[in-house]
C-alpha cells in the first residue's frame, strides 16, 4: 500500500491487493469513513483506477466506485454528467469553460480536443485523460527531509 497527502483536504491511498483484508472495497471505505468520523472528520471515500477518478467520485459522484478496468462507455456514464470542476482545474479555468457552454465533463468529451486545448490549455485534457483512465498518474508520497544528515566515511586519510 502507498499513501500520499492530497492537499488541502484529502488523502490518496493505493489499495491494490489490500481491500480483501477489510472485507472488500465497500467495507474498507466504510471503515475509513467511520474511523475518521470518530475523530471529528467528515469524509467521503471513493475507489477508482486513477487518482483523478477517485477524487471526482469522492467530491461529485453519486456512487463511490467504478469497476476496475471499466470501458469508455461506463466511464462516460459515471463521469459525463459531472461538472467540469470534477477535473480539478483552477477556478478561473472552470469559469472560463462554463462561459463558453462547457459545463459538464460530457461537454468536453463530445467536442474536438484541439480548439479546447488551444483556448484553455493542455491541463484540461491531462486531467480528462486521467479521469477517463487514458493516462496513469501514480500516487507520489511526499516525505519530509530529515532535519539533519550525518555521514561517516571510513577509510584511509588522504594527505
Amino acid at each position: 500500500s502507498l499513501s500520499a497527502a492530497d492537499a488541502p483536504d484529502g488523502a490518496l491511498l493505493d489499495i491494490a491487493g489490500a481491500a480483501h483484508r477489510f472485507g472488500g472495497e465497500t467495507a474498507l471505505m466504510d471503515e475509513i469513513e467511520r474511523r475518521l468520523s470518530t475523530h471529528g472528520y467528515e469524509a467521503r471515500a471513493a475507489i477508482a483506477d486513477t487518482p483523478e477518478a477517485a477524487w471526482a467520485l469522492a467530491r461529485f459522484g453519486e456512487k463511490r466506485t467504478v469497476s476496475p478496468g471499466a470501458d469508455e462507455k461506463t466511464l462516460r456514464q459515471s463521469f459525463g454528467a459531472m461538472p467540469v470542476a470534477a477535473l480539478r482545474l483552477p477556478p478561473e479555468t472552470v469559469y472560463a469553460l462554463s462561459q463558453t457552454g462547457l459545463k459538464r465533463i460530457d461537454d468536453i468529451l463530445l467536442r474536438p480536443r484541439a480548439p479546447i486545448a488551444a483556448r484553455f490549455g493542455a491541463p484540461v485534457f491531462a486531467r480528462l485523460d486521467g479521469l477517463m483512465g487514458r493516462a496513469k498518474n501514480p500516487i507520489t508520497p511526499r516525505f519530509e527531509a530529515p532535519p539533519y544528515l550525518v555521514e561517516r566515511q571510513i577509510g584511509r586519510a588522504h594527505v
